[in-house]
């Protein structure tokens, strides 16, 4: 005989996520506790959610910080991308021209790239 929730699939479908996340991080408590694994190098789920709440002004603050930086990142790779697509309508001479080189910017690893953009920009803080 199985259970009227067990049977309810919206049920399922939000219960068993949340299940394993919750024994996922029961597990990793558990192994930082018995490890004894200092906070600096992997703090446990109670560890980064009191520090959370201790710090919330400052990590507040620096996720503005990044939302802000990625928004302005957003709105100039649409409209690059959408100038770009524009450019390379406008003839398949231009399209052929460019487009080896727009594959190759789209398979750069961006870590590979992230370093330099910190050397050409002025104002990264």
């Amino acid at each position: 005989m199985s259970h009227p929730l067990i049977e309810n699939e919206r049920f399922v479908q939000i219960a068993a996520p949340l299940g394993v996340g919750v024994i996922f991080l029961v597990a990793w408590e558990l192994a930082v506790m018995a490890l004894e694994m200092p906070r600096y190098i992997l703090p446990g789920p109670i560890a980064i959610g009191q520090s959370l709440v201790a710090d919330w002004g400052t990590l507040t603050r620096a996720l503005m910080m990044t939302l802000q930086v990625t928004l302005s990142a957003f709105v100039i790779s649409v409209v690059l991308g959408v100038l770009a697509s524009l450019l390379f309508v406008q003839s398949k001479w231009i399209e052929m021209s460019l487009f080896p080189y727009a594959v190759l910017m789209q398979v750069t690893p961006i870590v590979a790239i992230a370093p330099l953009i910190i050397i050409w920009v002025d104002n990264t803080s």
